[in-house]
């Protein structure tokens, strides 16, 4: 019983260098990132998929490699270059922040989140797809993956504790990512291992379950996230974000639904390409019709 302190104390020390890591690669990805992405997106085969939340995307919880992101971002790219029906580039953009809320999110909102956030400006949304965006490949970005309210009842500014406050900040976010011509993806809010809050989360996913059944447009829903599949090893230490193992499996899920949508957008690149190139070809076969004509002369 003595030591249970001082294995706590070690424990949020941990998770505590851990986070300063992780934040510390992701403004260093961000970073190493910005000269290559005017020229990059010049050609019609370059695509790129947003993901946005909190700690979930983030990679709270993986083993993150220097230079490298952590969470989907990190491993839904090493996945897909294994299937063969994907040939077109796409790169990942890791905009999680650790803890943030749905409020944090919101389109309108004009103030940093409450928690740690380290190279945030103005607000999360503006600083990844506001006019002076620090990354073109969100900004241009045509799919989104979305997975926020988890912490709500944590750190939201108000409200946070009212389930449908939740769900009605979602439904804001989506619809203003549909605004811009994205896909969007929207993850099940996840439930974790412990019991605290764990019935305000299943509320929120009940209710935000209710509107996607409806079906609105360009907004799917992802694979459920609090699968039974997820054990205790797929947790990492405070039993709510996940492992490298938890981040892979996870990944693994997510693949297919991602995959027919890059499918869907790739063949559209394709029919574009050959749209521009086909006028050109028969402006050289008359062309060259004119040189055998003359020839003839």
């Amino acid at each position: 019983m003595a030591m249970e302190p001082i294995k706590s104390k070690l424990t949020s020390f941990y998770l505590w260098i851990k986070l300063l890591w992780l934040h510390l690669n992701q403004l260093l990805c961000r970073w190493m990132n910005r000269p290559f992405l005017f020229r990059s997106r010049r050609s019609p085969l370059y695509h790129s998929v947003v993901c946005i939340g909190d700690g979930y995307i983030e990679g709270f919880g993986d083993w993150i490699i220097a230079f490298n992101n952590g969470g989907i971002t990190d491993k839904l790219p090493k996945i897909l270059r294994q299937k063969s029906s994907v040939r077109q580039y796409w790169t990942f953009v890791n905009a999680g922040h650790y803890h943030s809320t749905s409020f944090d999110w919101l389109p309108d909102c004009e103030e940093k989140p409450t928690q740690l956030t380290l190279g945030v400006g103005k607000s999360l949304w503006s600083d990844t797809f506001g006019s002076h965006s620090s990354d073109v490949n969100a900004l241009k970005s045509e799919i989104a993956i979305l997975c926020v309210g988890g912490s709500d009842h944590l750190y939201a500014r108000k409200d946070g504790d009212l389930p449908h406050k939740t769900v009605e900040n979602i439904k804001t976010i989506c619809n203003e990512l549909v605004k811009m011509g994205k896909i969007v993806i929207v993850s099940p809010i996840p439930l974790g291992l412990g019991g605290y809050k764990r019935v305000e989360r299943d509320e929120r996913n009940k209710l935000l379950q209710e509107w996607l059944n409806t079906k609105p447009q360009n907004i799917y829903q992802g694979p459920d996230i609090n699968t039974p599949l997820l054990r205790l090893p797929h947790y990492s230490l405070d039993h709510y974000h996940l492992s490298s193992h938890g981040y892979t499996l996870w990944s693994n899920m997510l693949v297919e639904c991602v995959k027919n949508h890059m499918l869907q957008i790739e063949w559209k690149s394709y029919q574009e390409i050959w749209r521009q190139q086909k006028p050109e070809g028969k402006e050289k076969s008359r062309g060259e019709k004119s040189q055998g004509e003359k020839k003839e002369e």
